[in-house]
């Protein structure tokens, strides 16, 4: 069958969305996922089973072939027949470096399933925590694979019993983290009422755990010698042969149940002491002794071995062919045959992984949070019908989830059926857009538009009307143009290039919502400035960026304001590949690249809250700022509910239909700041005076005010409607920003006239009574002018986060208090402005006034090395500033993990380092962590004989302190002044002069 045949009856499998399964690859780095999707490949006969692990087939870039990691996530549409039904599998193959988990979000995006694999050596690992963490976000139901079985046998030699207990901790540790995750969410509130209808089978699950053998979504595989088994197959197999009930097998094949073989019976209780699991006798065993020939020195006898279980097994192994080979690949050749692993892998996928039908129930309530706010009531109904049913027929709406360059897909003939942009052509015309249609069909030629990600039904300005220009199924390394894509495909769309920057919604209609924003494991943490070597090519270079920002998910391109443009990547090698990527494929021009530069934040830490007193240039305004610490719990609850706090600053709508995530993100943070309040007024600071949220007006930074006879736009006004169910709160946000606020402190009592002290004052009342009116006009002439410069005084607050006062960095966790406003102007006129630049001047000099700390990026290191380099590993490891945190020996092996906390900044060069000091026994893995306050003063400065007594004052690295040096370090690069002594002893110049 050709390819363009194969390609057609793909097509028409894909038009009935029960018969289609999505699903995507997801572990650890190097646990095996290219290698499982070159077996599943080989099924189709696109490469040859002999080559499946060796081609890497899903790898198109020749830098992920060099370096043996996937970089990029690559989707084939395969055909599976399985009880005389043809199923549509479109599988997604993912990277396991934490550098490239954007692509992880894609991949998660567009599947309703996932194959977790996990390396039976290895175990649970770091970033099989991030990858299952991320799908479970998705609401992505997951089959756990437990890969390199093979390996027990062979390299570690463990006897079944000890494989047994090995497999059963990788299960109970991947329903640890399933239980982690859903004890966070109802701890949280973030299970809502859309997770009510699954609520039953969620508690059934919880019972008896998410990953268990008995259900099926447990597979044990060696991807390398193309074998794999669940203990269905082996319970089908023993009650053909020993007549025994299917349905009791699949139970008592895995955990605590033995084989009485006196009464044969299955019972719980051991029947003697010592004895193995069912699992170990009936499974285990029986692939152990097919391994164990391996070890038979004589060749004869090993395949006289091989061949008699072949007999006893029914398979057809030709003898010539065992002889021929080498004793790894003739037993590998055996598993094969016994156990496929290709199929076992694809009748999971049908019967285990969702069809976008099942899906789309359960995950539009995640997908789509936005839903409810569409106004017309018939678009409503008719766009969540057909997505919650996957219907065909319904509105198309269809989520492109990034810009797939196509000049990466190595020479295929059908390459040539897309246009491919030139050097100096017009932007966009190579890109195709990786999308999944979820209802309704698309079909070329057909108009639709592409919705902003921030666009909300009735805002036509988010919307751009465009033609489809072409469709295609993505089949691994190459494009098959098709006519029309329905309900449930994943598929690759062209034309769309102008119009679309890295991912957004196409529906063919104009009144419907969105779908929501990815979200990415790590962040954008290292940057680095690229500037053409030759002036004469800027331009070249800045189009070679926007190719590159739209080609890559995660990469953020911007330009400083010393006109430098700036590239912000997730990691080391994330920045290596799109520097490559900029110089070799989209600019073609030769760059000069700084070092990665990390990005910082700055906070306070509480010490003596002085405030700050700023007036405006033409002082009509005075304002009293004061910066306080804002509480851990605090910090972590809006960092937890971003999405929703960026949904509420965008949300003008009705709110009575708000969102269920906007109503527990509120409920959220009212009990962590209700927390907080045993150490301070946050619950009151947050119902009555919380103004803005910054940076960026979602971040970890307040706008509070308490001054009195000030009425503020509080946030909470919005919260408070929520949590109302759509009454009005502005007045209660009022009434509580009354009680809230701090009396005016009384004056004292003039003092009388002695001429009028027993007379009666008939104009004293009249006096009083104009001086109360006076001031109330005063007042209301204050809250008005107030009100009108509410944007800018939040403007101004923003400024201030965006750009710290220390290196110009982000603020993080600060609360900024105005307690008082003075005012002498009648109307904002000219005032705009000039409050603005105050209030962001007033900020950065409270946030001076208090203890100042800088803020930095942490990995989580794990770094596995052999026990004989031990003592190098912790001498790296101690020159980083990283703070070990656990030491384990590798079960079965004579090795070591080593998890330690690792600076962002001191991560440059570590792998060769570790590589070249262990010589090659030590590999680190990384993962972002968390965000660390550097516990020192960066303008601390030792001065008194007890602080110095202990250093020598040659030895300049003891003295400069570590956040005083990585500021200087971001401000030097920013152009900014540095306040550091050059030099550092001098002697006097000496001149000699030649006598006359």
């Amino acid at each position: 069958m050709n390819d363009v045949e194969a390609s057609r009856r793909i097509l028409e499998i894909s038009k009935d969305p029960t018969k289609v399964r999505n699903f995507c690859m997801l572990a650890h780095v190097d646990h095996g996922k290219t290698t499982l999707s070159d077996v599943l490949i080989s099924s189709n006969g696109v490469i040859s089973t002999a080559l499946a692990g060796k081609v890497r087939y899903l790898d198109c870039r020749e830098d992920e072939q060099q370096k043996l990691i996937t970089m990029k996530a690559s989707t084939i549409a395969l055909r599976h027949t399985l009880d005389r039904v043809a199923y549509c599998l479109n599988l997604i193959d993912s990277p396991g470096h934490v550098d490239f988990s954007c692509e992880v979000s894609t991949a998660v995006r567009l599947s309703d399933g996932a194959f977790l694999l996990v390396d039976a050596v290895d175990g649970v690992a770091t970033q099989t925590r991030a990858v299952l963490h991320q799908a479970y976000k998705e609401k992505v139901k997951c089959c756990l694979v437990i890969n390199k079985i093979d390996l027990l046998f062979t390299s570690v030699q463990r006897d079944p019993d000890v494989i047994y207990h090995m497999l059963a901790e990788i299960i109970q540790n991947a329903n640890v983290l399933m239980a982690e995750f859903v004890a966070a969410d109802r701890i949280t509130g973030a299970q809502l009422e859309a997770e009510n209808a699954r609520t039953d089978e969620l508690d059934e699950e919880i019972e008896e755990g998410w990953f268990e053998p008995s259900k099926g979504n447990v597979v044990f595989a060696s991807s390398v010698d193309g074998w794999g088994f669940t203990t269905k197959d082996f319970a089908v197999a023993y009650a053909r042969k020993m007549g025994w009930k299917e349905n009791t097998l699949v139970k008592a094949l895995w955990g605590e149940w033995y084989l009485d073989q006196k009464k044969k019976k299955i019972t719980r209780k051991p029947p003697r002491a010592h004895a193995s699991p069912l699992c170990v006798k009936l499974v285990l065993e029986q692939i152990w002794r097919v391994y164990e020939t391996m070890r038979e020195k004589n060749s004869e006898e090993r395949v006289l071995k091989l061949l008699k279980m072949t007999d006893a097994l029914g398979l057809k192994v030709k003898e010539n062919v065992l002889r021929k080979l080498t004793p790894e690949n003739a037993v590998a050749a055996v598993m094969n045959a016994w156990l496929p692993l290709s199929r076992k892998m694809m009748d999971t996928a049908v019967t285990m992984l969702p069809s976008p039908v099942e899906a789309q129930q359960y995950r539009m309530s995640r997908l789509i949070p936005d839903l409810p706010l569409i106004t017309n009531p018939d678009v409503r109904r008719l766009t969540k019908e057909g997505l919650t049913s996957c219907d065909p027929d319904g509105t198309p709406m269809v989520y492109i989830a990034k810009m797939l360059d196509i000049d990466v897909l190595p020479g295929t003939a059908l390459q040539g059926n897309v246009e491919v942009e030139a050097e100096e052509g017009a932007p966009g015309t190579s890109f195709v857009g990786m999308a999944r249609i979820f209802s309704g069909r698309l079909r070329v030629g057909d108009a639709a538009y592409v919705l902003d990600p921030k666009h909300k039904p009735g805002q036509p300005d988010t919307v751009k009307k465009v033609t489809v220009g072409s469709l295609y199924l993505l089949m691994g390394r190459g494009l098959e143009p098709v006519p029309e894509v329905s309900a449930g495909a994943v598929f690759g769309i062209g034309g769309l290039g102008q119009a679309v920057l890295k991912s957004a919604t196409l529906s063919g209609s104009p009144d419907v919502c969105g779908f929501t924003h990815m979200v990415f494991q790590s962040t954008a943490v290292i940057r680095q400035t690229v500037l053409p070597k030759d002036a004469a090519d800027m331009e070249r270079l800045e189009h070679g960026l926007s190719l590159l920002n739209k080609a890559d998910p995660q990469v953020q391109v911007a330009v400083s304001e010393n006109g430098e443009f700036v590239i912000s990547t997730a990691g080391e090698v994330h920045a290596e590949r799109c520097i490559r990527d900029l110089q070799d494929r989209y600019a073609k021009v030769e760059m000069m690249v700084s070092e990665p530069l990390v990005s910082f934040r700055e906070t306070v830490v509480a010490v003596q809250k002085t405030p700050a007193t700023v007036l405006t240039a033409n002082k009509q305004c005075t304002f009293t700022i004061k910066a306080f610490e804002v509480p851990q719990e605090v910090v972590q609850c809006i960092d937890g509910n971003l999405d929703a706090l960026r949904a509420l600053t965008e949300y003008d709508n009705a709110f009575a239909s708000a969102p269920e995530e906007l109503i527990a993100a509120g409920k959220d943070l009212r009990a962590a700041f209700a927390e907080a309040d045993t150490k301070g007024r946050w619950l009151e600071y947050f119902e009555a005076g919380l103004w803005a949220l910054g940076p960026k007006h979602c971040g970890t930074c307040m706008l509070v005010c308490t001054a009195a006879d000030v009425a503020v736009a509080s946030v909470w006004t919005r919260f408070a409607e929520f949590l109302a169910g759509g009454a009005a709160a502005p007045e209660a946000a009022e009434k509580l920003a009354r009680q809230a606020a701090p009396e005016a402190p009384c004056a004292p009592p003039a003092a009388a006239p002695p001429a009028a002290a027993s007379a009666p004052d008939e104009t004293a009342g009249a006096v009083e009574e104009d001086a109360r009116s006076d001031a109330s006009s005063t007042g209301e002439t204050k809250k008005r002018l107030l009100r009108q410069l509410n944007d800018s005084i939040v403007a101004g607050f923003q400024l201030a986060c965006d750009k710290g006062p220390m290196c110009d960095e982000p603020m993080s966790g600060v609360c900024f208090v105005v307690e008082d406003v003075k005012t002498t102007a009648a109307s904002a006129g000219l005032l705009s402005g000039q409050v603005m630049s105050t209030i962001c001047t007033g900020c950065r000099q409270a946030f001076m006034n208090e203890g100042k700390r800088l803020v930095e990026p942490i990995y989580e290191c794990s770094i596995m090395a052999a026990n004989s380099c031990h003592g190098k590993v912790y001498e790296v490891l101690k020159k980083r500033r990283c703070e070990i945190l656990d030491n384990l020996p590798i079960e079965g092996s004579e090795a070591f993990t080593v998890i330690a906390s690792l600076p962002v900044a001191e991560s440059f060069g570590l792998t060769d380092e570790l590589r070249i000091k262990t010589s090659g026994m030590a590999t680190p893995n990384v993962v972002f962590s968390h965000w660390h306050t550097i516990d020192m003063d960066p303008y601390f400065v030792r001065q008194t004989e007890d602080e110095l007594e202990d250093l020598d004052e040659n030895d300049v690295a003891l003295i400069a302190n570590v956040p005083l040096t990585l500021i200087n370090k971001v401000r030097r690069r920013k152009g900014l002044p540095v306040a550091e002594q050059v030099v550092q002893k001098a002697e006097k110049m000496k001149y000699s002069t030649r006598a006359g």
